[in-house]
């Protein structure tokens, strides 16, 4: 069997699988399915029938990864975050205010405050670009020491600093940031 066959025969599965996983993600539907026909298409022609396992069986795992793997790179949470989030056991987030002379974030008790703030905290970081609110996110909200970001994104330590120093310049200058 040719791998157009084996890809021809299963162009079901993608959309199926999408399906399943939507309710999951923040993809839509058809972008998990586009992301699936990719992975069938690769997995049509890597399959080898000489380990006794049957391709669609092998298909349906090998798209699985991938959306998996769509859906991680475009997420800006770790995996302990995200799996926080969806068990809704994170709490809110209690920052207040940047100081002008510090990288350090205030925090407030108030939970109505807190709330009002965490809408305007995201509004602030969807300004900056990717790196910067991700190494702000990382830093500052979850924490993470710079050097385990720089490991992360397998990039060094001063630039982490950098899109850190940069995006909290950009955001000293939001106005509506100051509490």
């Amino acid at each position: 069997m040719t791998p157009q066959h084996r890809y021809q025969t299963n162009t079901d599965l993608p959309r199926r699988i999408a399906t399943s996983r939507a309710g999951n993600a923040t993809w839509t539907i058809p972008d998990l399915t586009q992301e699936g026909h990719a992975a069938l298409w690769k997995a049509a022609h890597t399959y080898t029938p000489d380990h006794g396992v049957p391709f669609r069986a092998y298909a349906a795992q090998r798209i699985r990864w991938a959306l998996l793997d769509a859906q991680r790179d475009n997420d800006t949470h770790s995996r302990r975050h995200r799996a926080q989030i969806n068990a809704g056991t994170t709490h809110a987030i209690t920052l207040t205010h940047i100081t002008p002379d510090s990288e350090h974030w205030t925090t407030v008790d108030d939970h109505a405050d807190t709330v009002a703030l965490a809408v305007d905290l995201d509004r602030a970081l969807d300004q900056l670009n990717w790196w910067q609110d991700y190494c702000i996110r990382q830093r500052y909200l979850l924490d993470i020491p710079a050097t385990v970001i720089a490991r992360d994104v397998e990039r060094s330590e001063s630039w982490v600093h950098l899109h850190i120093r940069t995006g909290l310049a950009r955001l000293r200058n939001t106005p509506h940031l100051t509490y």
